[in-house]
């Protein structure tokens, strides 16, 4: 009996060990990939992220500048690779690639200057993905690739995607593109997993539905998000489901038969309302991508979907709000001891009138500094308290 065990054993022990890579939200995960988010903030302001790169985590490659002014950082940590997207910046093309919500169908091909970007993001019919993000990962596409094969050349298959805002757009239609690449494009022995911060829908509701069915339900895709943010909520949703299973205000004008005119009006309505936002998004997005075709050479999108309704992809983390500090006016600051003696102030001594305070930037809810503040606090409790920075002075 011990020579098929001795052999049992030393096949065992020959075969590689792979690094253990589980589905589902982990907080740890979280918070070390809203993080490296933040590399990208930190570059750009104090031209050092080494205060916000989590420990163990060594950065072993930086893109340049793709397409549409995007950019990516390639990390390892044992034997886990990451790959952090940056989100939008304050170049045209990175808005322009955003203003390109016009969808197309979530399997084709792109021409970039002539060039075929072939992708297939999910084969379930009807679904259709945002142009402006796909094209996006056109430009990356064969970077990235490379990259991950570099890290297999290391032994490491478990990879992290992640980003914040547009970064987290690409990162989550990196996921579907990396599993339907043609057989031996890249290692089957790869493992990805998403993490998506603060980032607008990327499909409609066959991609969503299907997306979420492979990667969200089985905890391979999350998406972290702050309810008070709007970029989450963007492109377009009007909430279909909810729209058709209420009555709603037009249901009133039901007869006395029981001919539900609100029904019909507002079937009329919500047509009406999809062939004209449709129309208006699709020459938004042949007007971006002209626009950005002088900067980046020619692009010829498949034809348009004649759909504009986006839907929520990966798993729902939701933090709570941001909280913004209470800053006086420079009016209040000026006129302070005044005031002090005949405003009304609450238990904690703050005053009554919120008049008085600073109010928090239209983006403020999105900031990726924020973001990870929130994980922290939600879910970090004592390196909250511990955290000596808990507001960028650029974000106030």
């Amino acid at each position: 009996m011990r020579k098929p065990i001795a052999f049992f054993l030393s096949l065992v022990f020959s075969l590689p060990l792979y690094a253990q890579m589980y589905p589902g939200f982990k907080a740890q995960e979280a918070k070390d990939f809203i993080a490296l988010c933040n590399s990208f903030t930190y570059l750009e302001l104090y031209d050092s992220d080494m205060v916000i790169i989590p420990s163990g985590y060594e950065k072993i490659f930086t893109s340049g500048v793709f397409g549409m002014d995007n950019k990516y950082q390639v990390y390892t940590n044992g034997n886990h690779g990451v790959i952090c997207f940056r989100g939008s910046t304050a170049d045209q093309k990175s808005w322009l690639a955003n203003f390109t919500s016009a969808m197309i169908p979530a399997a084709g091909d792109i021409k970039i200057k002539n060039e075929p970007f072939n992708y297939v993001v999910s084969n379930v019919e009807g679904a259709a993905v945002h142009s402006g993000y796909m094209l996006g990962l056109g430009y990356l596409h064969a970077s990235v690739l490379e990259q991950i094969r570099s890290l297999n050349r290391q032994g490491i298959f478990d990879i992290y995607l992640t980003g914040h805002s547009q970064g987290g757009a690409l990162s989550a239609l990196l996921l579907a593109y990396l599993d339907g690449l043609p057989k031996g494009t890249i290692s089957s022995r790869n493992q990805f997993k998403n993490y998506s911060f603060a980032n607008p829908m990327v499909g409609n509701k066959r991609f969503a539905q299907a997306y979420n069915e492979k990667y969200a339900e089985t905890g391979w895709s999350m998406r972290v998000i702050n309810p008070a943010d709007p970029v989450p909520k963007l492109p377009m949703n009007y909430m279909e489901e909810k729209a058709l299973s209420k009555r709603g205000i037009l249901s009133l004008l039901e007869d006395e038969n029981g001919f539900d005119t609100g029904l019909l009006l507002k079937s009329a309505f919500v047509q009406t309302f999809e062939g004209f936002a449709t129309n208006r998004v699709q020459s938004m997005s042949v007007s971006a991508s002209e626009r950005l075709a002088k900067d980046l050479g020619d692009i010829v999108f498949p034809p348009y979907v004649d759909d504009i309704n986006y839907f929520q992809t990966g798993q729902l983390i939701t933090l709570h709000p941001f909280a913004y500090p209470r800053m006086y006016k420079e009016w209040v600051a000026a006129s302070y001891d005044s005031l002090a003696e005949t405003a009304v102030r609450d238990s904690e001594g703050y005053f009554v009138d919120e008049s008085y305070y600073e109010r928090p930037p239209m983006f403020y809810q999105h900031k990726p500094h924020n973001y990870y503040v929130a994980v922290l606090k939600a879910y970090f409790p004592e390196e909250y308290d511990a955290l000596m920075v808990k507001y960028l002075p650029e974000d106030l």
